[in-house]
């Protein structure tokens, strides 16, 4: 009998991304919409999708949200009161990160989650 094929690697941790503003066409600020301080993210230049700098984002500690450029900028934002605003800009994406380990209300939420138990190809 052939061998079993390789057990697919675990999902990442049940995590969320959600839009700010709409989250399309919208690039992220702090408290403000002129708040674009670059202390409130680190930059990842060359990143392939918005998927991937979420990914990034869910590995960084403190992340709280991602601007992704479909020119592959990734900025991971970590600025302590979050992402408190945002303002229109063509290709461009904002979404705040929530973990639901962290929220009290998550299994509402979690049941039936887009990719929950499934695998996307990457």
């Amino acid at each position: 009998a052939p061998a079993p094929l390789a057990p697919a690697p675990a999902p990442a941790p049940l995590a969320y991304f959600l839009p700010v503003d709409g989250g399309v066409g919208r690039a992220c600020r702090g408290s403000s919409t002129t708040d674009n301080s670059q202390s409130h993210y680190s930059l990842v230049a060359g990143v392939g999708s918005v998927e991937e700098c979420e990914r990034r984002c869910m590995d960084k500690a403190g992340c709280v949200g991602i601007e992704f450029s479909s020119g592959g900028r990734c900025e991971l934002w970590t600025r302590l009161g979050g992402i408190g605003a945002s303002v229109p800009m063509s290709g461009y994406i904002c979404q705040r990160f929530v973990d639901p380990a962290a929220a009290t209300t998550t299994t509402a939420a979690a049941t039936g989650a887009p990719g929950a138990g499934s695998y996307a190809p990457v």
